[in-house]
């Protein structure tokens, strides 16, 4: 089994275990939300560079909203789509960006929803 295999398997048991702690505490998984992924990376420029590799490399959701947030020490890709809490397909999306944004050092993916 490759490394990547290994780190995709540890990160879908992960999404299961938050989607099943939200399910747990009385949460809808059959409601559509919207959903927030955000990569933070260094400056503006890598936001855009990750963004166009992701367009480009990657088949992404078709409603999905790109955001360009710039803060004082980093700037912040989001991807923000409405669906409903399903750990494969967060898994997938959190694969994407991590692959994605690889080549810069430190990013980190992260997920949420409103409840």
């Amino acid at each position: 089994m490759s490394e990547f295999s290994l780190e995709r398997s540890e990160l879908l048991a992960e999404n299961k275990k938050i989607i099943e702690s939200f399910r747990s505490r009385g949460l809808d998984l059959n409601k559509t939300r919207e959903f927030d992924f955000q990569v933070a990376l260094p400056n503006k420029e890598a936001c855009k560079s990750v963004r166009a590799k992701l367009r480009a490399e990657y088949s992404m959701p078709k409603d999905g909203l790109f955001m360009i947030k710039n803060y004082p020490d980093e700037c912040t890709l989001v991807l923000s789509i409405l669906m409903k809490p399903s750990p494969e397909v967060i898994s997938q999306l959190e694969e994407k960006l991590i692959l994605a944004s690889a080549s810069f050092d430190d990013s980190e993916v992260t997920w949420g929803f409103e409840e």
